[in-house]
């Protein structure tokens, strides 16, 4: 890592100022990853941003043709790479939209922004970020992979919840809402559980955590509370800072459903980023 850090620093300068760290790959997609972007750039107003956008995707075009770089995926509002020389980390960038790309660029460097806040608010729930450009315009982060079947729960309680785990399923017939034989249905308590710790009350869609839509949400609310008492004494810390960012943050247990989280490179569980809440 300390080498790593090293090459990325030739590039950008202790201030930043590079607009990317080592340049790379666009053959893979050669669909529109990267608009001519400079077809749209006369709606952003502020002329040092304006530049830097330029530099940016200037940059990031000569990296992906270098193969330093491969382009993964996109949301809304952002685009994701893959560090090539370190599979690991990944780079989110701000995307470029034909439409209303003044409003996407600002959204996109605040979800960025927050990103960057909450991996060092909350170090054990958010992919930890390392070197960010000067506006925002992209970041480099530990790469999560994110778990969208039940199958993938199994690994996160092991890794994350161990204790949280026994003492539930030690006492199961408490929680007749939820069926403790299953990995998906005890990180749902859990999840219910640290909102109920944190006091957050929200009865809304507590049922889309559990997968089983329909489920009556005062029954298992009520539950989470009782499984909060059971098991705050003898959480672990990843449980204590679930509590600390729902009742900060006002984070409802459905947002933490699957697709939503995912694990680092070792299994321990992880929120994708700040743009799900």
């Amino acid at each position: 890592m300390k080498l790593l850090l090293k090459e990325w620093r030739k590039y950008l300068g202790e201030t930043n100022d590079s607009p990317f760290p080592t340049l790379t790959h666009f053959e893979k997609n050669p669909e529109p990853v990267f608009f001519s972007i400079l077809e749209i750039l006369s709606s952003v107003k502020d002329e040092n941003i304006l530049k830097r956008i330029k530099e940016v995707n200037s940059a990031f075009k000569h990296a992906f043709i270098a193969k330093q770089i491969d382009y993964i995926g996109a949301g809304a509002f952002r685009k994701v790479y893959r560090l090539n020389d370190d599979p690991t980390k990944v780079i989110k960038k701000v995307s470029e939209d034909r439409i209303h790309f003044e409003t996407n660029i600002i959204e996109a460097t605040k979800m960025n922004e927050d990103d960057i806040r909450l991996s060092k608010e909350f170090p054990l729930l958010f992919p930890k970020t390392y070197i960010s450009d000067k506006y925002n315009l992209w970041f480099i982060m530990d790469a999560v992979e994110s778990i969208e079947e039940p199958a993938g729960i199994k690994q996160v309680l092991k890794r994350s919840f161990a204790n949280e785990e026994r003492i539930l399923r030690e006492k199961q017939n408490m929680f007749p809402s939820f069926n403790l034989t299953f990995s998906q249905d005890i990180y749902s308590l859990i999840i219910i559980a640290a909102a109920a710790s944190g006091n957050r009350s929200d009865q809304s869609k507590i049922d889309l955590i559990t997968g089983r839509i329909g489920g009556n949400n005062r029954t298992m609310l009520n539950q989470g509370k009782a499984a909060s008492a059971l098991i705050s004494k003898q959480a672990g810390l990843v449980f204590h800072e679930l509590t600390k960012l729902m009742s900060k943050y006002d984070v409802a247990p459905y947002e933490l459903r699957l697709g939503n989280i995912g694990t680092d490179n070792e299994g321990n569980f992880k929120i994708l980023d700040s743009s799900i809440f």
